[in-house]
């Protein structure tokens, strides 16, 4: 890969702090160790420089979550619920999303599973490839399209007979909760016409995993170059500044 910083590092109006370059070689290395440089130098680099890791290869999203900086951004932008996480959008985009969601909700998912094959239904394209290795290739590939469409229908009847099993287990819990509730004297009165509302476990099990593997930069087609490198994520020292002024003033 080229020099990252290039034709940028000796230009005194776009670095801020000129403590990074000094004239030498940058420690660590920009293009040898990115993460270790952002780790160390992110806080003094403008975005317009920042954006120049996107295109290095050591510098995935996956690998950027150990910098501190970034995971604090990606945990602000989570904390806003933003629509890009939302699981019915993702569920079209990133295929390890759309398993975890058909998984999880009792209701079989209708939309089509965006991209990648499981590996069963690999193994079963390969095992038709080389049995019948001699036979024509056409009859190859419709055995093993065949082959591996019944293994799907399996696992998704394996997945659809353990999600009847958690529904069966958390009806069975719920029905234990209200009648322990119904029996406490010290249960809340509840004004009529208004509905206790509760929130459905499995949905918040899928909306934490999914804002879990933003933060640790594992979801596909999400665009974290818009949230790692955006300052705006950034916690608001305004109030501490406020807080310490003060206490001077008193002082």
């Amino acid at each position: 890969m080229n020099n990252l910083i290039s034709g940028i590092s000796l230009d005194e109006d776009t670095i801020p702090d000129r403590n990074i370059i000094s004239g030498q070689r940058l420690r660590p290395s920009p293009d040898d160790s990115p993460i270790e440089f952002l780790k160390k130098h992110m806080s003094q680099l403008p975005p317009h420089l920042l954006v120049l890791f996107n295109a290095h290869p050591k510098a995935t999203p996956r690998a950027r979550s150990s910098v501190p900086a970034i995971r604090n951004r990606r945990c602000a932008y989570v904390a806003t619920e933003p629509k890009s996480l939302d699981p019915d959008v993702l569920i079209k985009v990133d295929p390890e999303v759309w398993d975890l969601v058909d998984s999880e909700r009792a209701q079989a998912l209708t939309i089509k599973r965006p991209t990648g094959e499981d590996e069963a239904e690999a193994d079963e394209r390969g095992w038709a490839a080389n049995e019948f290795q001699d036979g024509n290739k056409l009859h190859v590939g419709k055995i093993g399209e065949l082959l591996a469409e019944l293994e799907g229908e399996r696992r998704r009847e394996r997945e659809r007979a353990v999600r009847r099993q958690v529904l069966v287990a958390r009806a069975r819990e719920e029905e234990t909760l209200e009648e322990e509730e119904e029996s406490s004297d010290e249960e809340e009165s509840v004004p009529p016409g208004i509905e206790r509302l509760r929130a459905d476990p499995a949905e918040e099990d899928i909306r934490r995993t999914i804002r879990e593997r933003f933060i640790s930069g594992l979801l596909t087609n999400v665009d974290y170059d818009g949230v790692d490198w955006d300052e705006k994520w950034d916690p608001d020292d305004r109030e501490d500044e406020e807080k310490w002024f003060d206490e001077e003033e008193e002082s």
